[in-house]
């Protein structure tokens, strides 16, 4: 693939999470290359949320490793997510439910939602989108299970992601790392060296005395972005006056049995509360804007509404929403928050740090250099950091979905166009604006909207030709058979303990 091309070494700067799924992505393949691969891991970029929370999606990039779902229950203490429940949002006392995977059935090319639309403006009660999704029942009922492998039943269309522990999971995924060839550095980075001609970064100087050279860098430092920012000077596009929360507070909290397969966001007079839950135990982290509370401030409002906070923050941090104006800048590539941060609310950094690993992946280079990989790349990269910005911003859609601590944020009224042709399409018409590599499909975009309270003004029109009567009729079967399913699952504690105990024939469908 590289090597004798140009390409003979790879450094990666920054352990955690990040930096070892970058070094075992990369390892997996170019094994058999002749490229060698470095990490520098570095204390100060081990330093991350504990609880990491992940779209679907993120599933392939550890079964591409052949790790499975089961090495991640046993050794980084895992559970299954099928969707986030938003508590006290848009209003207080309401609860919202955004799952994974897709709702109803299509009515030939009409999207599903606009028999919703259409029922709602006739009066009708059965519009809870809900209702028609597996796996938004099976995390309202706290039930879970793998369908059997080619199994044509409603469970098989069970959408879910991953909520795990990321100290533990970066140890696997070091030790994966290890096992295929990758060299371990650990110190802290003093200075970086770069070439006087073209000013590609040639080395770096670690706080022990060595030096660490390569070909290629990968920046997983986290929002310090010491390579990328600190040596390259690429700088940041903000998006602070659009996202409200720049501080994030992380607690351990005790559980008393099993937790169901979902996570909470609560939304308080002051911040976020996002509860992801783990095996052992919930972490509760509290997402505000900087100066609004303190660690202890953040403390007693967990514990006020509900979370049994166990002892001080665990981590506290500050990152600037934004992205970097390119992620792939020279002989340098940066994952993550490296690349730019968004507030952890409905989507977590390390969807695009397997995101952005796949994409360099499909376009590694032979020369380090490439501007018009590097080009692409950064297209790419641009398009999706937007896509998650803006559904991000639907938590925020409506005046009374923000309390007063969040009412004046500065970019209230100024959302960028890609928001607001969404908005506006889907609140006139109930079309989805499509993007190509949408992060998220039509399905997660419409639930969103819907659970905003932002019902469009019109449905599709080719419905008016269909007997009402005949689509009720089937639609309320799909929902009685969504609900009969969803009541034959095993509660997720049980099918959990089940899995663990499991010899490998019983591991989970598509696991290795």
């Amino acid at each position: 693939m590289s090597g004798a091309d140009g390409i003979r070494r790879v450094v990666v700067l920054g352990g955690g999470l990040a930096g070892w799924a970058a070094a075992a992505g990369i390892a997996h393949s170019l094994r058999g290359s002749g490229v060698s691969i470095t990490v520098v891991d570095t204390p100060r970029s081990r330093r991350e949320p504990r609880a990491v929370r992940t779209l679907p999606g993120s599933l392939a990039f550890f079964r591409h490793l052949g790790i499975g779902e089961r090495d991640l229950l046993l050794q980084a203490d895992a559970h299954y997510c099928l969707g986030t429940e938003f508590r006290d949002w848009p209003a207080e006392g309401q609860r919202r439910l955004r799952a994974f995977g897709a709702y109803g059935a299509d009515i030939g090319f009409i999207p599903f939602h606009h028999y919703l639309v259409r029922s709602r403006a006739a009066g009708g009660t059965a519009v809870d989108i809900n209702a028609y999704s597996v796996s938004a029942a099976a995390a309202a009922a706290g039930r879970f299970a793998h369908a059997p492998p080619d199994a044509r039943t409603l469970v098989a269309q069970l959408a879910y992601g991953l909520c795990f522990d990321s100290r533990d999971a970066a140890a696997l995924l070091r030790r994966y790392a290890e096992r295929h060839g990758v060299q371990r550095v650990a110190s802290e980075m003093t200075t970086a060296l770069r070439h006087d001609a073209t000013g590609c970064i040639a080395s770096l100087h670690l706080a022990d005395g060595r030096s660490v050279g390569g070909d290629l860098f990968i920046d997983c430092s986290n929002a310090d972005a010491a390579l990328l920012g600190a040596t390259l000077q690429v700088g940041i596009e903000a998006d602070a006056a659009l996202l409200p929360c720049d501080r994030l507070y992380e607690f351990a909290c005790d559980r008393h049995g099993a937790a169901a397969p979902r996570t909470d966001c609560t939304l308080t007079e002051r911040a976020w509360l996002v509860a992801t839950p783990l095996q052992r135990h919930t972490v509760t982290a509290c997402l505000c804007p900087d100066g609004a509370l303190d660690g202890a401030g953040a403390a007693a409002l967990a514990a006020r509404h509900g979370a049994a906070v166990n002892g001080t923050a665990a981590l506290s941090y500050r990152f600037a929403n934004g992205r970097r104006q390119r992620a792939w800048h020279l002989n340098c590539i940066a994952l993550g928050d490296a690349a730019g941060a968004l507030e952890p609310l409905a989507v977590h950094s390390f969807d695009r740090v397997q995101s952005g690993i796949a994409r360099l992946l499909r376009m590694f280079p032979r020369t380090a250099c490439d501007t018009q990989l590097a080009e692409e790349y950064n297209r790419l990269t641009r398009l999706e950091f937007e896509h998650m910005r803006d559904y991000l911003l639907v938590s925020y859609e409506l005046p009374a979905a923000r309390p007063a601590g969040f009412r004046t944020r500065p970019g209230a009224g100024r959302e960028p166009s890609s928001y607001a042709r969404r908005r506006a399409l889907f609140a006139a018409t109930g079309r989805h604006a499509a993007d190509d590599d949408d992060t998220f499909d039509r399905h997660a975009w419409v639930a969103a909207w819907l659970a905003a309270g932002l019902w469009p003004a019109q449905h599709d029109p080719l419905l008016d030709r269909m007997d009402p009567a005949g689509l009720d009729s089937h639609f309320t079967r799909l929902r009685e058979a969504i609900a009969a399913a969803v009541a034959a699952l095993p509660a997720h504690g049980e099918y959990l303990a089940r899995l663990r105990a499991a010899k490998a024939p019983g591991r989970p469908p598509g696991d290795r």
